[in-house]
């Protein structure tokens, strides 16, 4: 959960400042490396303002993201313990469809 894999200097060509899509941040605000833990931290906000508020609106949200952050998601939601999170798997391209109660609790 919190391990995380070797940094990537920025100056290689796979650190991820490279990439374009990231020109509107500022090079300390780009991980070199990121765990489960750290990736959850980044995804919890979002959770929490933004996917959070449109379904209490009653509006559909589809999420597409990278595995750790969906497995991040999924521990959030299903309050799924830190020794169990590794064995969350999301097969690629596979919907997972949640719904939820009144209270925002998830229904199977």
């Amino acid at each position: 959960l919190k391990a995380r894999p070797p940094s990537v200097s920025k100056n290689d060509q796979y650190w991820p400042g490279n990439d374009r899509k990231y020109a509107d941040l500022l090079p300390e605000q780009i991980p070199t490396s990121e765990s489960l833990q750290d990736c959850m931290e980044r995804t919890r906000p979002l959770w929490e303002h933004k996917i959070l508020r449109n379904l209490r609106r009653g509006d559909n949200v589809m999420v597409c993201a990278h595995a750790n952050t969906i497995r991040g998601l999924i521990k959030i939601i299903d309050d799924v313990d830190d020794k169990d999170v590794r064995d969350i798997s999301m097969p690629n391209g596979i919907p997972f469809v949640y719904k939820f109660d009144k209270s925002m609790k998830p229904i199977r």
